[in-house]
């Protein structure tokens, strides 16, 4: 691996190589693995928009404040742990300095984020049901709150 520490500069073609190898690299299920990618495109687009070669700490708090203005609280923070992630993987491997350390992420909002169904809706996913045993089903989810897994576990 180059060094990129010493000159100092790390191109967003070198940090996607980098940012792949990591991905590789790393233990994890699907799901989160595409979450990391996302957060790690994510940053990389926006190195390039603001002409960014050489990220800096202040640059990656500049960013966190982008996030901050244009995602939720949950998107903010598994955007930044990822690229947290990668630049802590850069640093143990004397890629790049790790610019993340010790930046907060964004506060979790308290406010509920799953919406009820309105009785209007429940009247029309409950009237376009043809098989009794879906109105069975949809009748106990509309009517005791169970959860899909519950249901799907019930004998």
């Amino acid at each position: 691996m180059e060094n990129l520490v010493l000159n100092n500069l790390l191109g967003i073609e070198t940090l996607k190589k980098y940012g792949e190898n990591f991905i590789n690299y790393l233990d994890v299920d699907e799901k989160t693995l595409k979450n990391y990618r996302c957060g790690i495109n994510n940053f990389c687009d926006y190195l390039k928009d603001k002409h960014i070669t050489s990220p800096t700490r202040d640059d990656f708090i500049r960013y966190r404040d982008y996030l901050r203005k244009n995602y939720l609280a949950n998107t903010v923070n598994t955007y930044m742990s990822s690229v947290r992630a990668l630049f802590k993987y850069l640093e143990i491997h004397k890629v790049y300095e790790n610019i993340t350390e010790n930046v907060k992420g964004s506060r979790r909002s308290d406010v509920f984020k799953k919406q009820v169904l309105t009785l209007e809706q429940i009247r029309y996913i409950y009237n376009d049901l043809d098989n009794i045993e879906d109105k069975a089903m949809w009748s106990l989810l509309f009517t005791t709150g169970i959860r899909g897994c519950e249901l799907v576990n019930a004998d």
